[in-house]
């Protein structure tokens, strides 16, 4: 059973210069980031969060993964939250996700996670979603890889 995700960090893909991986290519050792560039904390809406990973077959018989991560972003639709639609949709991300058990994983490390859907929500009931979702997605060789302690780090602005 895989644990939920309660935090996500991005990052512009241009913006990680590098990534190494430990002997057991299990893990990301390091992350390099460019001068003065970070990693920007996003916190989902509770329990909103959820991410993906599957091996996908094409013609022919290649196979590659596709991951996805979908979030909610609650609250009243102001002219910041226009920034913030707007920046998801047209960027291209780097984004660690930490799990409700502590780890850290990194998605689009190879090829950046890209908005497949931004869309504005508005629910008139009580119990109704306002805001914004977002689904982001990569076609890759690779798994979603946890991170070492260093790179944790890194994307927390410790390091």
């Amino acid at each position: 059973s895989l644990p939920k995700i309660v935090e996500l960090y991005l990052a512009n893909f241009a913006d990680v210069t590098a990534t190494t991986l430990t002997e057991s290519k299990q893990e990301i050792a390091t992350i390099t980031m460019a001068d003065s560039k970070k990693f920007y904390k996003v916190e989902p809406a509770k329990d909103s969060a959820t991410f993906t990973d599957s091996l996908q077959v094409g013609d022919g018989g290649s196979k590659y993964r596709q991951s996805s991560i979908t979030w909610n972003i609650s609250g009243e639709y102001t002219p910041e939250m226009v920034d913030v639609i707007d920046s998801l949709s047209l960027g291209r991300f780097v984004i660690v996700a930490k799990l409700s058990d502590g780890n850290y994983v990194m998605f689009g490390r190879l090829t950046p996670m890209e908005a497949e859907t931004a869309s504005l929500e508005s629910a008139a009931e009580a119990t109704g979603f306002n805001g914004i979702t977002v689904t982001f997605t990569n076609s890759t060789v690779e798994s979603p890889v946890p991170l070492s302690e260093d790179a944790i780090k890194t994307v927390l602005g410790t390091a």
